[in-house]
């Protein structure tokens, strides 16, 4: 519908769900100031349908709002009480002071607490639904065997601990539960430290994609997972023979790296350095 000003009062105009003129008879209702007018021929409860109207002055002027039609819930009563809120508002200085405020603050009160809603689930999602998120697309990005791995971490550790809390409640004492648990089961020192980059991965891709601003406990945890690198022997020269043959089975680029391990006593990490400029091609 539009409204449309006249001199000196509102009149209804345009098409509300039937033929409905400015010059459509009114008829007036044991209510002062509710009116309405019948549907030339849709009917509801064995009568014309009726769309009703409230009337009512206000800072001097006449004012007349559409309310709704009978078939849609409105009653004289109603629409009587929905004047007197009105008039009651425009003595008291408070609240809506017509029908087209009223919708207005109805529909911004909607959008409101449905902004409200979204921030709230958001902000309690837990890293079981995180994990319902991340799995299906991480599952594209990896080998079978990795997926396997993190699906077994996340169903034995991460979602019994932490599965069901929110996670921006997730800290240390949870990753240090996860630690104390996969030790106790017997759970080498890898296996925590995977455990703990899963979670690690799974707060980054909620950040990333869901617009999350939450630092992965990862990050900031003081939690040490000690390695045994204690070296219990030496290979034998059967032994290194056997074991360069499988891995250039493998792959030629890890044989030659081994290769250059054990020639030089050079650590992964020191290899993946090196420079070229720190080769020297030619012997004197």
């Amino acid at each position: 519908y539009s409204i449309r000003i006249l001199s000196k009062h509102y009149q209804v105009w345009g098409n509300v769900g039937g033929s409905f003129m400015a010059k459509d008879k009114k008829i007036k209702t044991n209510y002062p100031g509710v009116r309405f007018y019948e549907h030339k021929e849709r009917k509801y409860k064995r009568k014309l349908d009726r769309y009703f109207s409230i009337r009512y002055r206000f800072d001097g002027k006449d004012f007349e709002e559409p309310v709704g039609w009978a078939s849609h819930g409105w009653t004289e009563s109603k629409a009587n009480d929905l004047l007197s809120e009105i008039k009651q508002n425009q003595r008291l200085g408070k609240g809506p002071i017509s029908l087209k405020e009223k919708s207005r603050l109805q529909k911004e009160q909607k959008i409101t607490k449905a902004i409200e809603t979204i921030k709230r689930n958001k902000e309690n999602i837990t890293f079981n639904r995180a994990w319902k998120k991340y799995f299906p697309i991480q599952k594209s990005n990896v080998t079978e065997r990795s997926r396997k791995r993190e699906q077994s971490l996340f169903n034995l550790w991460l979602s019994p601990i932490i599965g069901d809390l929110p996670m921006k409640n997730i800290g240390e004492l949870n990753l240090q539960k996860i630690k104390s648990e996969m030790e106790k089961a017997g759970r080498k020192p890898r296996s925590i430290k995977y455990a703990f980059a899963v979670i690690r991965q799974v707060f980054n891709f909620m950040n990333r994609t869901e617009g999350f601003d939450y630092k992965s406990p990862t990050k900031f945890t003081n939690i040490k997972i000690k390695f045994d690198n204690k070296r219990d022997r030496f290979l034998t020269q059967e032994e290194v023979r056997f074991l360069l043959s499988a891995i250039k089975k493998r792959s030629q680029s890890l044989y030659e790296i081994s290769l250059l391990s054990l020639k030089t006593g050079m650590r992964a990490g020191e290899i993946f350095a090196l420079d070229l400029k720190q080769a020297r091609l030619q012997y004197d």
